[in-house]
């Protein structure tokens, strides 16, 4: 059997090109630590970048990704996890000098692209410019990963939400690794916690009188104006459904892409929950609706906060973030 590296140049080319994810959204997993939290950097895979290490707040490795499906072999094995989108094609970085030039080719000739046509970017208000970041493996070997900060979905799994700074500015180690200036980060992704249920429950209709509540919302007016908030819940499920006419018409949301699973918009406005998904219910006594009104009154609270801003005037185009919720749908079914 010859070896891979006796194959024409020309197919071994089109091998590494296909190991490339594809140019859909991505969606990436995180750690956030903060220097309060006392976390040293063997028990978490901090990532770094041309200044170090951010002194506010310490995004990491994820160390608690469940695999979405029951029967993965790595859940039961107990195998450290990482479905992010960005760790498919990580290994190229640095398996070989000609894999490394693939990517190299691959995301310069992207940004090529983007850069000739920029004038179109201008008008649809992306770039979808790629920037790289590394972690030092449990070796201590650095591992590459690339991800579109404009794009690409970002799910915060924060070790202590009441010990990090929240300030927005402590996401931009994610664009550092390059000389030109990155965009910033438009979809933040927090997982809705069953624990955050009841506490919700027992407030409703006033969630704003919970302390979780106060948590997110301190969260969310930290990060950047316009932003999208998506608060991903897998208690919503995707049913058999089939559109009627008008439906139809209604355009779907473009879902962020993992390894094993994808995530799409799963609401109308905050409030109403699209045909084709359905939200289990508790025992029928509650309204509450869980994330969809939590979403529903940390929206409101922001559009109040930010027109309360001295600053804030409807023709400065300084929003407020957009809070929506997501459902989950597995890839491996």
């Amino acid at each position: 059997m010859a070896n891979f590296t006796d194959l024409p140049y020309e197919l071994r080319e089109q091998i590494w090109t296909l190991a490339i994810r594809t140019h859909r959204r991505g969606a990436h997993w995180f750690d956030l630590y903060s220097m309060k939290d006392g976390v040293k950097p063997r028990d978490a895979r901090y990532m770094m970048n041309a200044s170090g290490l951010s002194d506010d707040c310490r995004l990491a490795a994820p160390t608690n990704i469940k695999p979405y499906s029951v029967n993965s072999y790595l859940e039961v094995h107990g195998i450290h996890y990482n479905s992010s989108a960005y760790w498919i094609d990580a290994g190229l970085w640095t398996t070989c000098k000609e894999s490394r030039f693939i990517m190299q080719h691959y995301f310069n000739n992207r940004q090529q692209k983007l850069v000739r046509g920029s004038k179109d970017r201008l008008k649809t208000g992306q770039s979808k410019t790629p920037a790289t970041g590394y972690f030092y493996n449990e070796d201590s070997e650095p591992r590459f990963w690339t991800v579109v900060p404009d794009q690409d979905l970002f799910i915060i799994q924060p070790h202590d939400m009441s010990t990090i700074r929240w300030q927005w500015l402590g996401f931009q180690d994610l664009n550092m690794t390059s000389a030109q200036a990155q965009p910033a980060i438009q979809n933040f992704g927090f997982v809705y916690q069953p624990e955050w249920h009841e506490q919700f429950e027992q407030a409703y209709p006033f969630l704003q009188d919970s302390d979780i509540f106060q948590t997110l919302l301190g969260i969310f007016e930290e990060l950047p104006p316009s932003c999208n908030i998506w608060l991903i819940d897998y208690s919503i499920k995707k049913i058999p459904y089939v559109c009627n006419e008008s439906e139809s018409r209604i355009p779907a949301p473009e879902p962020f892409y993992a390894a094993d699973r994808q995530f799409e918009r799963v609401t109308y406005g905050c409030n109403t929950l699209r045909p084709g998904w359905e939200k289990d219910t508790c025992d029928g006594r509650s309204f509450f609706r869980g994330s969809i009104d939590l979403a529903d009154q940390l929206q409101e609270q922001l559009r109040e906060d930010t027109k309360a801003n001295p600053e804030w005037d409807s023709d400065s185009g300084w929003d407020p973030c957009y809070v929506n919720v997501m459902g989950c749908t597995s890839l491996q079914d």
